[in-house]
């Protein structure tokens, strides 16, 4: 699983980034990363593309989502106050 904070990173764009950013990074991330696009790799090279596609897709799926993205932005600041 991707770290809740870094699927901003996975995507390329920074926290402030506007929701048309994000869809166009994911789908050009998805251009390229997406797994039928590689099927003449090796096994192990084409495994990692799969990983890769679906942190994309998962950090997507958070990111468009508004409560999903307050939620995540909730826990990461209630698991930092945990940590002092």
């Amino acid at each position: 699983m991707v770290g809740e904070l870094s699927y901003y990173s996975v995507l390329g764009v920074t926290s402030d980034s506007s929701a048309h950013d994000i869809k166009q990074a994911y789908r050009r991330l998805t251009m390229q990363w997406h797994p039928d696009r590689w099927i003449r790799s090796p096994s192990h090279v084409l495994s990692e593309v799969k990983i890769k596609f679906q942190q994309i897709q998962q950090a997507y799926s958070v990111l468009s989502d508004e409560k999903k993205k307050h939620y995540m932005i909730w826990n990461c600041m209630k698991k930092e106050k945990m940590r002092r």
